[in-house]
C-alpha cells in the first residue's frame, strides 16, 4: 500500500511539473505570424549598419549582408514574440539593419539585429521579436546555438 501511494504522489508530481513547464514555454513566446496576423508587408529596408570596432573581420560581413523584403518577412514570421529583449537566448551582433513595415494596421520601423533579435517601434509600443529556427540561420550573421560555449 506505501509503495503504490509513494507511486501515485511521484506521478503526481511529474505531472504538475511537465504542466508548469508546458505553461512556462507557452509565456516564452508566440509566433509572430499570429501575432501580425497574416497582414505583414515590408515596405523598406537600409542597408547594413555596423556598429563595432574598426577593421573587426565582422564589419566586412556586415557590410556584404543584405536581406530582401522576403527574407524580412521570413524572419518575422518563424520568430517568436517576447515581452523583453530575448538577450538571454540570442548573440549580440554589432550589426544590424532596419527599416519600416506595416502589420496589424499600423506602420512599425524595425530594426533586426545579426544575431536573431528584433524590435518594431510605433510609437511607445515596442514589439520584441527573436528567431531561433532553422529557417532563420541563411538570414543571419550569427545564428543561435542555444549559447553553448564551444
Amino acid at each position: 500500500m506505501a509503495t503504490h501511494n509513494h507511486r501515485r504522489a511521484r506521478a503526481f508530481r511529474t505531472g504538475a511539473l511537465l504542466s508548469a513547464m508546458f505553461s512556462i514555454t507557452a509565456c516564452a513566446g508566440k509566433h509572430a505570424d499570429e501575432a501580425a496576423d497574416g497582414n505583414l508587408r515590408i515596405l523598406s529596408i537600409s542597408s547594413p549598419d555596423y556598429h563595432g570596432a574598426p577593421g573587426d573581420p565582422l564589419e566586412d560581413a556586415c557590410q556584404a549582408w543584405t536581406l530582401s523584403p522576403q527574407q524580412v518577412d521570413r524572419f518575422f514570421r518563424s520568430s517568436q514574440t517576447y515581452s523583453e529583449v530575448p538577450y538571454g537566448e540570442f548573440y549580440q551582433v554589432a550589426c544590424g539593419v532596419s527599416g519600416r513595415l506595416s502589420a496589424e494596421g499600423r506602420v512599425w520601423t524595425f530594426q533586426i539585429n545579426g544575431g536573431g533579435t528584433a524590435i518594431w517601434r510605433n510609437g511607445e509600443t515596442m514589439r520584441h521579436f527573436g528567431c531561433a529556427s532553422e529557417t532563420c540561420e541563411p538570414l543571419l550573421l550569427l545564428p543561435p546555438d542555444g549559447m553553448a560555449p564551444d
